[in-house]
């Protein structure tokens, strides 16, 4: 039966639970705030209404890559911020994903390093291949003509705190790598936005210095720049006709192979005396590309509560039944596209996420009252730090209790599908054996269901998700390998310690 523990070690934009436990999967939920939306329309319907952002120029100053390392989405997205920011400081800036660092383009670059720290202080899998790289590969001196940064995001709940950022800092001077601005470290435990900021504060002089430039002054813009293009249509039939093939993604979840498992099994371990909850879940794996060892992670890419996205669509005046294209200015889309507003809020957007500082800033953007407007630029302030803190992390908010708490925001769908952050997938160790039980992955999780005040309920995602699965039902999902390995002597006896 390979009953176990479920344990999420995630040292990126977590908010779920912290060190090692059961069950609350630490997801990411740093915002996946992409960059506005360039037109809106609603094309084949009533309704013809274009707004059309002029392109910026193209910058013409010294070529830089912003290198992301990223497992649940923060660095990725705090990559694709600098990059856009650094255009407008006449940066020729690109986001890149660290899966496509190669060696041998190194020498005359300049780059920058967002790199959070996985489970037991191991690289995400998309940076595996530059740490190997690095580590091992690397010639003495491969480096000496590079200029480089390095922001690393960690949890200091985490015994390896931010340890991919150290290395990479560590390994890029000692392969004859320039530093151009001392190495900075997000704690995600705190206030990781805030420790962004600050070091992006050092960065960007930095770096006017080292390429000898004048100081640019790009502004405090205060508010939420919206840049992405969508397009909705009123049927599927429709929106494939207009894009004719799928758009390509620009996230690096949808490059991540996924199989469908299937739920064989999926029965209550606690009693009702408990008062909670504890699911045993079968997956079936014998007729799909997966196979696992003990102590590997299964991956869930779970659905989020249908009567939260039936409110959310309702709340921004939505139809569920559309179906959107939306694009960015190089023309990929952030999550599959087409799609409809229900799949897009179901599968591809996190909507139970707690909402970060840039939401609340949009959020006070769009509200009409101004109490309401105020009260949100406060949360959204330094000084409201605390606030902010005790209102959304204590008080277990998501998007859409902020748009009930607030009535006279008004948030278009287009806004809404580009502030939330891309769903992530929800790691769980797998607690069956693979020398028992080879074509099955199994796994034990207390769902997450908790009572706040005023009545609100908070559920978990993933859990919730697990609990309502019934048997024959699909499930998409990967196994990822990681560091934690039985010894190789059945004999040798093993102590394990839950926290």
């Amino acid at each position: 039966m390979g009953l176990g523990v479920s344990v999420t070690k995630m040292a990126e934009g977590g908010g779920g639970g912290k060190g090692l436990g059961v069950v609350i999967p630490a997801v990411g939920v740093g915002l996946g705030v992409a960059l506005g939306f360039a037109a809106y329309n609603y094309s084949q319907g009533a309704f013809s209404k274009k707004k059309v952002v002029k392109a910026a120029p193209k910058p013409t100053g010294p070529k830089v890559d912003v290198y992301f390392g990223s497992q649940t989405g923060t660095a990725e997205e705090y990559a694709k911020a600098l990059s856009k920011e650094g255009v407008k400081r006449n940066f020729d800036m690109r986001a890149v994903d660290l899966e496509r660092f190669e060696g041998a383009d190194v020498p005359g670059t300049t780059a920058i390093f967002l790199v959070a720290t996985y489970g037991e202080g191991d690289p995400t899998d998309n940076a595996k291949a530059c740490y190997t790289w690095l580590q091992k590969e690397a010639e003495k001196g491969a480096l000496k003509d590079m200029s480089y940064a390095v922001f690393g995001l960690g949890n200091t709940q985490y015994e390896h705190y931010n340890s991919m950022g150290t290395f990479f800092d560590s390994q890029c001077k000692a392969l004859g790598g320039k530093r151009i601005v001392e190495l900075g470290l997000g704690d995600d435990d705190k206030d990781i936005q805030e420790d962004f900021n600050n070091w992006k504060e050092l960065l960007w002089p930095a770096m006017e210095e080292h390429f000898g430039l004048e100081s640019t002054d790009v502004g405090d813009e205060g508010g939420v720049e919206y840049r992405l293009q969508v397009d909705t249509y009123p049927s599927e039939r429709e929106a494939r006709k207009a894009c004719k093939a799928p758009l390509a993604s620009s996230s690096a979840i949808d490059h991540q192979a996924t199989v469908s498992m299937t739920v064989t099994c999926n029965r209550e371990l606690y009693s009702p005396e408990a008062g909670r909850s504890c699911r045993h879940v079968e997956l079936d794996i014998a007729s799909v590309d997966a196979e696992y060892i003990t102590g590997d992670h299964v991956a869930i890419m779970s659905d989020n509560n249908p009567a939260l996205v039936a409110s959310l669509a309702q709340r921004v005046g939505a139809d569920l039944g559309q179906w959107v294209a939306v694009r960015d200015e190089e023309g990929k889309a952030p999550f599959p596209c087409p799609c409809s507003v229900e799949q897009a809020l179901t599968q591809y957007l996190e909507i139970n996420a707690a909402p970060k500082k840039k939401i609340i800033v949009a959020l006070a953007q769009a509200a009409a009252d101004a109490g309401e407007r105020e009260r949100l630029e406060h949360l959204a302030s330094k000084d409201g730090k605390d606030a902010l803190h005790e209102y959304v992390i204590v008080g277990r908010r998501n998007i859409c209790d902020l748009l009930k708490d607030f009535p006279s925001v008004n948030l278009s769908l287009a806004q809404l599908l580009e502030l939330l952050q891309r769903m992530q997938p929800r790691y769980y160790s797998i607690s069956s054996s693979n020398l028992t039980h080879p074509t099955s992955v199994h796994v034990t999780a207390v769902v997450v269901r908790d009572e706040m005040e005023g009545g609100r309920v908070f559920d978990g995602v993933c859990t919730r998700y697990l609990h309502a699965l019934p048997e024959g039902a699909s499930v998409r999902a990967f196994c990822r390998r990681t560091t934690f390995k039985l010894p190789a002597d059945a004999k040798t006896s093993v102590v394990m310690i839950g926290t």
